[in-house]
C-alpha cells in the first residue's frame, strides 16, 4: 500500500452542465500502481471491470474511489473517480450491491450510492446513522 504522507495535491476535474455530472476524475500520481498497491480496502464489481477502493494515497484523507478498466485488484486502473469527500471522518466498509449500487460508511452514517458504467454522479442515500463503521466497532460499542 502506498502511504499518504507527503503526496502533494490531487487534481480533480469536472464540468457543470444541465445534464447529470460525472464523478470527478482523479489525476493518479502513481500511474504504475495497481489497485492493490493503492487500496486500504477494496471490492471488485461483480459484473463490470471496475473496483471500489478506499485509500489515503490519493488525498490526505481516507476516501472512496472507483477504478475502471480492471478485472482484478492486481491491475493498473485506466481511470479513477472520487466518490466521497471527507467532512470529518473517513470512508470504511465498502461493498457492491445489485443494480450498480455501492454501500459504505462515511462521516457517521451508512450510505448507498449508484455508480453506473457511465460514471454519472448520483447523490448518496443515507441508510442509517451509525456512530462507527462496523469494521471499527468493538464489543460494547453501540
Amino acid at each position: 500500500m502506498i502511504g499518504a504522507a507527503g503526496l502533494g495535491t490531487v487534481t480533480i476535474s469536472g464540468s457543470a452542465s444541465a445534464k447529470r455530472e460525472d464523478y470527478p476524475e482523479v489525476d493518479n500520481p502513481y500511474p504504475e500502481a495497481t489497485v492493490a498497491d493503492l487500496k486500504q480496502q477494496a471490492a471488485m464489481h461483480p459484473n463490470l471491470n471496475r473496483a471500489a477502493f478506499i485509500t489515503t494515497a490519493l488525498n490526505d484523507t481516507r476516501e472512496l474511489y472507483v477504478a475502471t478498466g480492471v478485472q482484478s485488484l492486481a491491475e493498473q486502473p485506466d481511470t479513477i473517480f472520487q466518490l466521497t469527500s471527507s467532512t470529518g471522518f473517513a470512508a470504511y466498509d465498502i461493498s457492491w450491491l445489485q443494480d450498480h449500487r455501492i454501500r459504505y460508511w462515511h462521516d457517521g452514517a451508512v450510505y448507498e450510492r449508484k455508480v453506473t458504467a457511465a460514471n454519472k454522479r448520483f447523490e448518496p442515500v443515507k441508510i442509517r446513522e451509525q456512530r462507527l463503521p462496523a469494521s471499527q466497532q468493538h464489543s460494547g460499542d453501540h
